[in-house]
């Protein structure tokens, strides 16, 4: 393990905070479910790669992207949690990332908001590593609108 890896988890152990180079946030909106809907469907840690797009098999026969991960918070009443990548097929070494479901701002629905902070990818301009994170929490909101869509037409039939 690199000197520089051992001293950013020894802090994030000990709880505190640490500035890596790249911080960054996407979000999407969610205008076909409100905050409490999107977040009973996206809550669960351990499912939570159902919902993202690259965690299903591709069309182009590759493997499907894969993380081990650890749950560092969870705080259902304020739709959130945080975690750290321990060890995954995508090149990254230390990741942090909080995701979060809140009310839309103006409007109905809610918006995802995933944030995440990380030293940089080795290959990967920053710029990329942001369009892949939009791409992926855009599928992700799709499926939600797709799935409470098609609870909708259950009940209504």
């Amino acid at each position: 393990m690199a000197a520089e890896e051992s001293t950013v988890m020894a802090a994030a152990e000990k709880g505190r905070k640490v500035r890596l180079e790249w911080e960054e946030r996407v979000v999407t909106a969610v205008p076909a479910a409100t905050a409490d809907e999107a977040w009973a469907l996206l809550s669960d840690f351990l499912a939570f790669h159902r919902w993202h797009p690259r965690g299903t098999p591709r069309a182009d026969g590759l493997p499907p992207d894969w993380a081990h991960e650890t749950l560092l918070e969870h705080d259902a009443a304020r739709r959130f949690f945080r975690y750290e990548m321990n060890d995954n097929n995508m090149g990254f070494g230390v990741f942090f990332a909080t995701f979060r479901v809140v009310p839309a701002a103006a409007g109905p629905g809610c918006e995802l908001r995933w944030e995440f902070e990380c030293e940089p990818v080795r290959g990967t301009p920053k710029e990329a590593l942001v369009a892949r994170l939009q791409a992926g929490l855009d599928g992700m909101a799709a499926r939600v609108q797709e799935h409470l869509r098609g609870m909708n037409d259950i009940y209504t039939e």
